[in-house]
């Protein structure tokens, strides 16, 4: 049966009813619902457990390499290596914890810590310098943070 992710209403009807109820009020799906059922979950993991279990995977679906959870999207997948096993999808190696993977990448670039952005952010946006070797993207980076030891050249 389906339900609303925000009031819980029941739809005994299907998906449908469920869906013009959203369009309605404007709600939304419940977190971690099956790609293929009417299934939730409290998490990923018991998500993917399920959609394992019973084949419920869909026709495209993006899957973690260090352990059974399944995403909607590649970013999604690739976010939850990095925060979760700490993997360095530049060097392909997984390290203690993000900090590291992340502080040995922006020492190579001569890069700062992330200051006022995100760390996730931070993160995404050494990772991509990384694969691009552009110094002007580095440099400018650097500079929107007020560092100036990076040397570009």
């Amino acid at each position: 049966m389906y339900e609303c992710g925000d009031c819980y209403r029941r739809f005994p009807s299907g998906w449908r009813a469920r869906d013009q109820h959203w369009e309605a009020t404007g709600h939304s799906i419940p977190d971690f619902e099956c790609f293929t059922c009417d299934e939730y979950f409290n998490d990923n993991w018991d998500r993917s457990e399920h959609m394992w279990d019973y084949r419920h995977l869909p026709d495209e679906y993006y899957e973690c390499e260090k352990c059974i959870e399944v995403f909607e999207t590649q970013s999604e997948a690739t976010r939850h290596e990095v925060e979760r096993h700490h993997y360095c999808n530049v060097c392909h190696r997984t390290f203690d914890n993000l900090n590291r993977s992340t502080q040995r990448l922006a020492s190579d670039l001569g890069l700062p810590a992330p200051g006022e952005q995100s760390f996730w952010e931070w993160h995404l946006q050494v990772q991509q310098l990384w694969q691009a070797q552009d110094a002007c993207s580095v440099w400018i980076l650097v500079s929107l943070y007020g560092v100036s030891r990076y040397e570009d050249g």
